[in-house]
C-alpha cells in the first residue's frame, strides 16, 4: 500500500470533486452561471505571503484566524485604510496617500466614481423589512456628509444577529461567575428566594441566596435599592 497519503486522497477524491464542480456549473444566480474555479496553485499562495509580509513583517502563513490579529497590527492599520470586510464580501481599495498606493490616475471628474464603495443594504424605511436597491442607495447615501454612510453596516441582518450572539455570550458569562460566587451548580430552584421583572424586556430575574437567613438579612437592602430606581428595574 502506498504510504502517499495526499496523493492516495486526491486519487480518491477526484470523481467526486468532478461530479461536485459538473452540478455547479449548471446553477445560475440570477441571469449568471455560477462560476467553479480550480484551488490557486502554491505558488499564487507563496505571492500572496510575500505581499503580506510586505505589509507587515510580523506576518506569518501561522496567522489565518481573527484571535491572531493583534500579533499583525501593520496589516490591521493596512485594512482599516484600504478594505471593507463584510460576511458576504471582501472589497480591496486604493487609499488617497500617494506615499502609500502612489498617484491616482483616474480623471479627476471620474476620480469620485471610481474611489466610491459599492453601498451595502440599506433599510427602506417606507417599506419595513425590504431594502433599498443598489440605484436608491447611492443616491441617497454617495453624496451624505458621512463618508461612511455606504457602508455602514448596522442594517445588515448578520450585524442584528452578531450584536444578539455578543448579548447573550456577556449574560451567560456573567450567569456563570454569579454561580461560581454563590456556589450554584446550574438551575437550583431551592436557593430562589424572589424575583425582580424587567420593565424594559418584560423577562423575570431571579434572586438567589445560599440560605434563608441570607436573605431575611438581604431583603430590605433590595427593596430599598428597587424603591430608589423608582421600581424601574431593568436587566
Amino acid at each position: 500500500a502506498s504510504r502517499d497519503l495526499e496523493k492516495e486522497w486526491k486519487l480518491s477524491m477526484e470523481k467526486p470533486m468532478k461530479a461536485l464542480a459538473a452540478r455547479f456549473g449548471r446553477l445560475t444566480a440570477g441571469n449568471h452561471n455560477v462560476a467553479v474555479h480550480p484551488k490557486p496553485p502554491e505558488s499564487a499562495s507563496k505571492v500572496l505571503h510575500r505581499h503580506l509580509q510586505e505589509i507587515d513583517s510580523k506576518y506569518t502563513p501561522s496567522v489565518n484566524k481573527k484571535c491572531h490579529l493583534d500579533q499583525v497590527p501593520d496589516a490591521v492599520s493596512w485594512m482599516s485604510d484600504h478594505c471593507l470586510l463584510t460576511p458576504y464580501s471582501l472589497s480591496i481599495q486604493k487609499c488617497s496617500q500617494k506615499d502609500c498606493c502612489g498617484e491616482i490616475r483616474t480623471p479627476d471628474e471620474h476620480c469620485q466614481l471610481a474611489m466610491q464603495r459599492q453601498p451595502l443594504p440599506r433599510l427602506d424605511k417606507h417599506r419595513p423589512g425590504h431594502f433599498l436597491s443598489r440605484d436608491a442607495s447611492l443616491k441617497k447615501y454617495a453624496k451624505a456628509d458621512n463618508e461612511h454612510a455606504l457602508t455602514d453596516m448596522t442594517d445588515m441582518p448578520s450585524f442584528a444577529q452578531e450584536k444578539e450572539s455578543d448579548a447573550k455570550k456577556m449574560h451567560a458569562k456573567r450567569d456563570k461567575q454569579m454561580n461560581a460566587d454563590l456556589g450554584l451548580r446550574g438551575w437550583e430552584n431551592k436557593k430562589v428566594r424572589g424575583f425582580l421583572t424587567c420593565y424594559n424586556c418584560g423577562k423575570r430575574r431571579c434572586l438567589y441566596t445560599k440560605t434563608v437567613e441570607d436573605w431575611d438579612g438581604a431583603v430590605n437592602t433590595v427593596k430599598q435599592v428597587i424603591e430608589s430606581l423608582g421600581h424601574r428595574y431593568s436587566c
